[in-house]
């Protein structure tokens, strides 16, 4: 459907589905017919682009929204700026666009996946590229079409090893908390953490590889009797120390031992 604007008012007329009017919905609800419009010199035809600007914001995180009339309201604000007007104010910057071909909306922040890579972060919006960061660390901002980009898909959840799962057959590494096992290379929907019945009576934490959640497990399961744990602050249990402690790291013993003849303590 066609649409136009009157050149003073910035009233929108858009097409009615007959095709013998023309309907301007703010201010007021009005009609009016078709051969007035399109035989006026007060009105102008809107050319439709391949998006829209659906939001502005600046660098305090407020945000425009487009309105009925096609002005930009913000809460609290009194300004309310025209597309135009919006594109040629420093500091305002597009926040969120729709792509009119399938009315997909990407905004700065999102995630996105191109011929580049997978979910990669959206940093500004212009009217022609998408700017862009790749989530590996890769230093610098590149840019896309926005014709040429498509939404990540949403992460399930993230691994205690801070890796995002997206397939809930990716083979996962669950550690089970009341016994410390290792139950290896299962999918995340048998996980016990997802499941209602047993996340409960059996807590677990989800690791992306074995070696992350075997980590896990010396650092945190239980090794040693209160007895020995005695004995290493206090200097008895020498073979313990040299397998707890690196090589390069001062040696509880080694320290309590100095400790002892200094302060004549323990």
């Amino acid at each position: 459907m066609k649409k136009y604007k009157h050149k003073n008012t910035d009233y929108i007329a858009t097409e009615t589905s007959s095709g013998n009017n023309y309907k301007v919905v703010e201010p007021k609800n009005f009609t009016i017919p078709k051969w007035i419009i399109e035989n006026s010199n007060d009105w102008e035809e809107v050319i439709e682009k391949e998006y829209e600007i659906l939001s502005f914001s600046n660098s305090k995180n407020l945000i425009w929204n487009r309105a009925k009339d096609d002005r930009f309201d913000a809460k609290w604000q009194m300004y309310r700026p025209t597309e135009e007007e919006s594109l040629k104010e420093k500091g305002i910057i597009i926040h969120s666009i729709k792509r009119r071909s399938d009315g997909e909306v990407f905004s700065v922040g999102d995630k996105i996946d191109g011929n580049c890579g997978k979910n990669q972060e959206i940093v500004a919006i212009d009217t022609d590229w998408i700017y862009y960061k790749f989530n590996n660390g890769k230093q610098g901002v590149y840019t896309y079409w926005l014709k040429d980009i498509k939404k990540s898909e949403c992460f399930l959840f993230i691994t205690e090893d801070g890796v995002e799962i997206y397939d809930k057959n990716e083979k996962l590494f669950e550690v089970i908390l009341s016994t410390y096992h290792l139950n290896e290379n299962i999918p995340y929907t048998a996980c016990n953490d997802v499941s209602d019945k047993l996340k409960d009576s059996y807590p677990s934490l989800v690791f992306s590889t074995k070696e992350a959640a075997q980590k896990w497990i010396d650092e945190n399961k239980p090794q040693y009797s209160k007895k020995q744990v005695i004995n290493i602050l206090r200097g008895f249990d020498k073979e313990i120390n040299e397998f707890m402690y690196e090589e390069e790291e001062l040696q509880y013993s080694e320290y309590i031992e100095k400790y002892k003849n200094n302060e004549n303590i323990l």
